[in-house]
């Protein structure tokens, strides 16, 4: 199973209109790597997996990806 395919249905919601700071995405990510017992890939390869699946990396006052965001926790 694909683990960042786990993490982001579990976690996250995508859409053109969505954006999220990196290091926020990454700090949720290995929470729930840690939660679920899964081994945590590093934060490169973590973004370089995001930007494999047609998430956009750009920077404005931080770095950042467009197209999901994390769920909110309601």
């Amino acid at each position: 199973q694909d683990i960042l395919e786990a993490f982001l249905a579990d976690n996250c919601v995508t859409g053109p209109h969505e954006e999220v700071k990196a290091s926020d995405l990454f700090g949720s990510y290995k929470a729930w790597a840690d939660r679920t017992g899964e081994h945590a890939t590093t934060q490169q390869r973590f973004g370089e997996a995001l930007t494999e699946r047609d998430f956009v990396r750009f920077t404005n006052n931080g770095t950042f990806y467009r197209g999901l965001n994390l769920r909110s926790e309601d």
